[in-house]
């Protein structure tokens, strides 16, 4: 009587030590700068196993006025090995939100949650990314990881030659490589939201602004010294950007990228045509 008990005792344990073992594990640990290498397996479940995966993370829609957070999430199903593991940057989703091996596709692939809360908990970090792994509709599994805009080490400045411009980059006595930062027709200092970001990943980033039209809800002009309209902007500007650069003891001017977005695409794109010094360019 007392061996069976001990025995039912002894296999209790090994199948709460199994649901215990099943686990999400994500590489690096805790924070990770956005655009990083990352690693996220599925690990301890059962051979063979469906498991649903779920990510969510708050996010501010860069056309809000108010700053109100959005509910933003992706759910993903995938069947375990024989091993009982899931790696996503080898394991192809058999349903769910993206549909190709692909590690960060629980983050590109988001969008906002319908069923959302109308408040997210104020301990809820913008950039913190939540997982979950349910199977057969139960959670046994959580993890989290922290997205960096940029790193906390990047040193901006205002750069007083260029209406609502900022320089950014890394601390250090060495030359780094230089991109030119273009908006696009929302025009005014947003693009300067780009600058740390970049930076972070070893460039000396100029975020340039060309154009600054009246800004809803007031339509008042950010930054009245630069074009309120999409005529007569000077694609000779960039020399100006470059000199300025060509200045710096920390940039390497003999390498210097135009990147554009939208609006920004067009203008580096017709700075590649014009000006021969333009030899790289994100459009």
């Amino acid at each position: 009587m007392q061996r069976s008990i001990l025995c039912a005792l002894v296999l209790s344990g090994a199948v709460s030590f199994a649901v215990n073992a099943q686990s999400i594990r994500i590489q690096p640990e805790g924070k990770v700068l956005a655009g990083e290498p990352v690693s996220i397996v599925l690990e301890g479940f059962a051979p063979n196993a469906e498991i649903a995966l779920k990510a969510e993370r708050p996010v501010v829609p860069w056309t809000t006025t108010t700053g109100q957070r959005v509910l933003y999430r992706s759910e993903m199903r995938f069947k375990a090995d024989a091993a009982g593991k899931v790696d996503l940057a080898t394991a192809k989703p058999i349903s769910g939100s993206y549909r190709n091996a692909d590690v960060v596709g629980p983050f590109w692939s988001m969008v906002p949650a319908k069923d959302a809360p109308a408040e997210l908990p104020k301990e809820w970090k913008t950039g913190q990314v939540k997982f979950s792994a349910s199977v057969e509709g139960r959670e046994v599994a959580t993890g989290a990881l922290e997205l960096m805009h940029a790193l906390p080490e990047v040193k901006t400045e205002k750069v007083e030659k260029f209406p609502g411009a900022l320089f950014a980059i890394l601390p250090g006595a060495e030359k780094r490589p230089a991109i030119i930062l273009l908006g696009g027709s929302e025009g005014g200092s947003m693009v300067t939201r780009g600058a740390a970001q970049l930076a972070s990943h070893g460039f000396a980033v100029l975020a340039l602004p060309y154009y600054s039209p009246g800004q809803w809800p007031t339509f008042k002009r950010e930054l009245p010294a630069l074009p309120g309209a999409f005529a007569d902007i000077p694609v000779e500007r960039l020399n100006v950007a470059r000199e300025w650069l060509k200045s710096r003891s920390d940039v390497d001017a003999s390498r210097i990228a135009i990147n554009g977005t939208s609006k920004g695409a067009e203008f580096a794109l017709l700075a590649g045509v014009h000006l021969p010094w333009v030899t790289s360019i994100v459009a």
